[in-house]
């Protein structure tokens, strides 16, 4: 009985063991097999490339008459090359490219390969119809416009833009309130892509449409916009809101230097960062009349208040270095008279390197 066990587990040990070499030769076969798959593709690319590189460059000048078929294969290494040219040249360059593109198919062949799931090939599809201004790409693109990835979706407004800016205005405008994961550096990219001014009233009016929720994001971007289109907008919300974000943001976009009591106003707020937000919008806007307001902040619980408020002190276009030394020199306050020398030292500093403060 004894024996008929040992019997069982030699053999249960000599199939595992012969089964676990199989498996290492297995993978090592498909190790080996990706990376020749891998290989071969590089070369392939290597050589795509020495052909039509120097295609695209003598193309700036004139186009050969006689091009070389592209293909399937090489579709996605044909479009880095020609999406390149497109980054690395001025518009005035370009006008030949478009025609290149236009003798090889490449609308057709972007469309292609947006139909299949490799997402970077995807993205860069999406780049290439838009660097082409392809209309016929528009209803294909809307389709893709709310897809989940972040950086898929905002390439996708970035081509309905240059397709055309004025109709991907109301797409956009509301989906860059609505996604979170568009951050306001990206976003604000887009407003400036269709054009400030031409969309300056259709903000406005996205920016009274949107929720209180989506408020903050949205009136960062009036930033991007004139006094005389801002001041009006900020003045209605932070009349109709009391609310931190909002009033926050409404401070980063601040630019009605004719009303700055309602910003001296902010500088006694229950909440720390308003109260920074606020001194440093009078150090950007601030004259002679709001050094006493400034002086007080330095006093402030908050060390970025005191901070932020002794920076805006040293911008107030009356304010000199030995203003400031006095006001430091007569402070009861240690942390104040602390932190005003501290901006005086960085002053100096900036204005021995020739650099404003």
């Amino acid at each position: 009985m004894e024996s008929s066990a040992f019997e069982i587990v030699i053999y249960l040990a000599w199939r595992i063991g012969f089964g676990s070499i199989i498996f290492a030769v297995l993978l090592f076969v498909v190790v080996f097999a990706m990376r020749r798959y891998l290989n071969n593709k590089a070369k392939r690319a290597i050589a795509f490339r020495e052909v039509w590189e120097p295609i695209m460059l003598a193309s700036l000048d004139r186009i050969p008459d006689d091009l070389p078929p592209i293909e399937e294969k090489d579709h996605i290494t044909y479009l880095i090359i020609w999406n390149y040219f497109q980054e690395l040249l001025l518009d005035e360059s370009k006008r030949n490219l478009q025609i290149l593109a236009n003798l090889t198919d490449l609308d057709l062949i972007a469309k292609r390969i947006l139909r299949k799931r490799n997402i970077k090939g995807r993205l860069l599809a999406v780049n290439t119809l838009g660097w082409l201004k392809d209309k016929d790409s528009w209803n294909l693109l809307k389709k893709l416009l709310n897809h989940t990835d972040t950086t898929f979706s905002l390439a996708v407004a970035r081509a309905l833009i240059q397709i055309n800016p004025r109709k991907s205005t109301w797409l956009i405008l509301p989906l860059i309130a609505k996604r979170k994961d568009w951050s306001i550096e990206r976003c604000a990219d887009l407003i400036k892509q269709m054009g400030v001014e031409e969309v300056a009233d259709k903000l406005i009016l996205q920016i009274n449409r949107t929720p209180k929720h989506l408020l903050p994001k949205m009136i960062r971007f009036l930033d991007l916009l004139l006094p005389s289109e801002t001041n009006p907008v900020i003045r209605r919300m932070l009349t109709k809101y009391e609310d931190k974000e909002i009033s926050y943001a409404c401070l980063l976009a601040y630019k009605d230097v004719d009303n700055l009591q309602r910003i001296r106003f902010f500088l006694t707020h229950e909440d720390w960062e308003i109260r920074m937000q606020a001194a440093i919008c009078l150090g950007k806007y601030g004259s002679e009349d709001d050094i006493d307001f400034l002086i007080s902040t330095t006093e402030d619980s908050e060390w970025w208040v005191r901070y932020r408020s002794a920076q805006a002190l040293a911008r107030i276009p009356e304010m000199s270095l030995e203003y400031l030394k006095v006001i430091a020199d007569h402070h009861s306050n240690k942390f104040s008279r602390d932190v005003i020398l501290r901006i005086v030292t960085e002053r100096e500093v900036a204005e021995s390197c020739g650099l404003s403060y």
